[in-house]
């Protein structure tokens, strides 16, 4: 399948919903595709899961719990549930591969790199565990195999050959293995300093996702070893984010959250996710939405049908 994103096309900037009955072929569980984006994109979120390789092009992407830089050779993977977005510095081309839960439940049973799983969140795909990201930049020789496995991946699917989706089975599964090794071999280069630095980040963010609603204070949050001056560059050095405008995206995608699914007021919804100034709460909700938040409730989250 090739998803074209063309340039100078007008797109909403309402949070786009993929529902994975309208997303996949009747009696699919998988699909792929060939994305070229020329345009930065809404807000999206879906309920089944994705792996995608970028081919050319640079940007960003952005998630519930980072800014990422993205370029030429990385790999991602995207929960379901979870909110992203790209923001492109050039056309940005990606192989995406798209499961529901059943297939990749269906591989895991037999898949032996736990520890992978483990780290790269793909354990929670498996488990059904919504939210969550993982980022993997590979080096010219990775990619390439990386590459060669997901072009293998769209001809099974677009052909749909004898036995095809066996073949893709063993392809991804080919696929699973191969990135494991290349992030192990990472995680035995990764210096002790990192580690501390990545530990305290993840400390923070948890300390954000539990306390976004009421008035965080970065002194109160678990960032030891490192004094909460420094931490502050080093948590935009690993997210992409400083923490005011990570914290204020949190409450905002929550926000977006509670006026697409109940009736409460604005004012409520307001309060309920930190904000305790009503005019403030709509300047950031547009800024960062590209909408204001009773026009956001009015058109609500509309479902797209992608094939």
């Amino acid at each position: 399948m090739i998803i074209n994103m063309a340039a100078g096309k007008t797109f909403s900037q309402i949070p786009v919903y993929y529902d994975s009955r309208n997303f996949f072929m009747e009696g699919n569980c998988f699909q792929a595709a060939y994305i070229a984006a020329t345009h930065d994109h809404p807000w999206m979120i879906h309920d089944f899961f994705a792996i995608a390789y970028i081919i050319d092009g640079s940007g960003s992407y952005k998630t519930s719990k980072r800014n990422q830089a993205i370029k030429k050779g990385d790999v991602y993977f995207l929960n379901a549930g979870e909110p992203h977005r790209w923001v492109l510095k050039s056309e940005l081309k990606n192989y995406t591969l798209y499961f529901k839960k059943s297939f990749f439940q269906e591989l895991c049973a037999e898949l032996p790199c736990k520890q992978f799983l483990r780290e790269s969140h793909l354990a929670d795909f498996a488990e059904g565990t919504t939210g969550g990201s993982f980022f993997l930049s590979l080096i010219a020789g990775e990619s390439l195999e990386i590459k060669a496995i997901f072009q293998s991946i769209l001809s099974e699917f677009e052909e749909q050959g004898d036995y095809y989706e066996t073949r893709i089975k063993s392809l991804f599964t080919d696929l699973l293995i191969l990135l494991h090794r290349i992030n192990a071999r990472k995680a035995k280069s990764i210096d002790p300093k990192h580690a501390r630095e990545m530990q305290a980040v993840n400390s923070a963010l948890e300390y954000i996702k539990a306390n976004y609603a009421r008035d965080v204070n970065i002194k109160e949050m678990p960032v030891a070893p490192f004094r909460h001056e420094y931490f502050s560059r080093l948590f935009r050095k690993h997210t992409g984010y400083r923490l005011l405008g990570y914290l204020n995206e949190m409450r905002i995608l929550k926000a977006c959250e509670l006026l697409a699914h109940t009736d409460k007021k604005i004012i409520a919804v307001a309060l309920d996710v930190g904000y305790q100034n009503i005019t403030f709460f709509n300047r950031m909700f547009k800024k960062i939405m590209g909408i204001a938040p009773h026009s956001y409730r009015l058109s609500k989250m509309k479902i797209q049908k992608v094939s």
